[in-house]
């Protein structure tokens, strides 16, 4: 930066405080980065140095100790195997979005025809689309599968479906599925030994 005169290097610590520079972008911060630096430090006993000349340019300096590292614990007798699959039931775009949303949040996804939860495994999270909701949900009696179904845009009442079932409406909003797979595994895993 430009430095920071020193009838200012006192206050700067300050919340909201701000040293008006005309190079510096009006509406950009809210002058709170270095009253947090300054609680925190404080917190962890850690000093703050700050050299500054104006027209020269300020640098401050945090000094943090090191430590050892720290000795690994034991490995658990027990090894939990991760639970991270998803099985894509069904043939819509909308599926496919999904399946490669999965993919990249590195989730092993697999394909099935629609209809088939034969093949779909016991640790995977399943997400079909309508046309396949039928043939997973005879009668209205779902299997004991954490299921996600995409709702098409055009239907405006969810259909009757059992309570281990969960709705989305497409066009599915990345987010809002990412948040829903991680829930349904969470609870899967704790449900399978």
């Amino acid at each position: 930066g430009i430095g920071i005169a020193p009838e200012h290097q006192a206050a700067i610590f300050a919340e909201f405080y701000q040293v008006g520079n005309a190079a510096r972008e009006q509406n950009k911060g809210l002058g709170l980065g270095l009253s947090i630096v300054d609680r925190l430090s404080k917190a962890l006993d850690i000093e703050v140095k700050l050299k500054s000349r104006t027209g020269e340019g300020t640098c401050f300096t945090l000094h943090v100790d090191g430590c050892r590292p720290i000795a690994p614990q034991p490995a658990a007798t027990r090894k939990i195997v991760p639970i991270e699959k998803v099985d894509c039931i069904g043939s819509s775009p909308e599926l496919q979005h999904c399946a490669e949303l999965a993919e990249r949040w590195e989730y092993e996804v697999r394909m099935l025809p629609g209809g088939d939860t034969g093949q779909s495994s016991q640790r995977a999270v399943v997400i079909a689309d309508m046309a396949a909701v039928e043939a997973l949900c005879p009668g209205g009696h779902a299997p004991g599968m954490p299921l996600i179904v995409l709702l098409d845009e055009q239907q405006t009442v969810a259909p009757e479906l059992p309570g281990n079932v969960h709705t989305l409406p497409t066009p599915v909003r990345p987010a809002k599925l990412r948040a829903l797979i991680g829930q349904l595994q969470k609870t899967l895993s704790k449900s399978i030994p």
